[in-house]
């Protein structure tokens, strides 16, 4: 008996084979809403390779291929290979009396998953007087005299620093594994150095005042592009020469850099960038965002940053 189907199927399956062929002669349309595997990072490809995504086509390299090929596997391995050959990066942590989060956050940058990530950390200190300086020497890092203030030591670290990646970070902040994998994938993109890539913010307490927190700074990178410095920042240094680098502010540094990328240049990655809730629980949570939050309104409303210094510390 003949099937009223059949003629539906058959045009179906010759429209796909027409997109087909369309697809593989103007790969750039369709790779604007693909599954980049080759820019995503491990969980993206996971998903991919699991079926989770239920994409036929995925861009590497900016070509097309079918994941079913081996030769896409092949293919990626070699932009791995490409991705962690030569991959050199500097990162810069302005410190001041910083001896208590320092170390954490050295071992961590030291615990990374690919070994061929060269690594040079430099620790810009503003005039410390406990163990800072000893303690960064220690964890092998070069410790770099600098004027005190959070932006004139950034700013002096990337001066110093001598590759063309910058990761700036807070020196009680500290990044959770894989953080190297993830910056390598960036660092590799197509892209990715006129882009600045900021991490998960994420506290050390179990507090639910913390989980708030997150969420509300999650909501505020999301909406508002306003991601603070706690989150890191990594950089090309092409980048971060053309918007003008860190001025020397005493506060607001961060804001002030970020708002000069702008939202379509900044990218989140999801590896935790874990920040000490120390002065969180010492002037309690609901005080400590008031008065954070009172101070960003104060800086876009004009205030210099000097001004708000005392503000933000507590001091009247």
């Amino acid at each position: 008996l003949w099937d009223a189907r059949q003629p539906a199927v058959g045009a179906a399956q010759a429209i796909m084979a027409m997109g087909d062929a369309f697809l593989r002669q103007r790969p750039h349309i369709a790779g604007r809403n693909l599954v980049a595997a080759g820019q995503r990072g491990d969980p993206a490809r996971q998903r991919l390779a699991d079926g989770v995504i239920p994409r036929r086509w995925v861009m590497v390299e900016g070509q097309l291929h079918d994941p079913g090929f081996t030769r896409l596997d092949r293919q990626m391995e070699r932009s791995d290979q490409r991705a962690a050959a030569g991959a050199a990066l500097s990162v810069v942590i302005p410190t001041l009396n910083a001896a208590a989060g320092l170390p954490t956050t050295l071992a961590c940058l030291n615990q990374r998953a690919a070994g061929d990530l060269a690594l040079e950390v430099i620790v810009s200190d503003g005039g410390s007087r406990d163990d800072t300086r000893a303690l960064a020497a220690a964890g092998g890092a070069t410790v770099l005299d600098a004027p005190v203030g959070r932006g004139p030591q950034l700013a002096a670290g990337a001066a110093a620093a001598g590759h063309d990646w910058l990761l700036f970070l807070h020196a009680d902040t500290w990044l959770a594994r894989g953080w190297d994998v993830t910056a390598q994938v960036h660092m590799a993109s197509v892209g990715g150095a006129d882009r600045a890539g900021v991490f998960r913010f994420a506290l050390n307490d179990r507090h639910p005042a913390a989980r708030r927190l997150e969420k509300i700074v999650a909501w505020r990178n999301a909406w508002l592009g306003l991601p603070y410095g706690d989150q890191g920042l990594l950089i090309h240094r092409r980048l971060y020469d053309a918007v003008g680098g860190y001025r020397p502010l005493p506060l607001m540094e961060d804001v002030d850099l970020v708002r000069r990328l702008g939202m379509r240049r900044l990218v989140a990655f999801d590896v935790a960038a874990v920040t000490d809730a120390a002065r969180y629980r010492r002037d309690g949570y609901g005080p400590r965002m008031r008065r954070n939050a009172v101070c960003l309104a104060l800086y876009f409303l004009g205030v210099p940053p000097h001004r708000l210094v005392p503000l933000y510390r507590g001091r009247r």
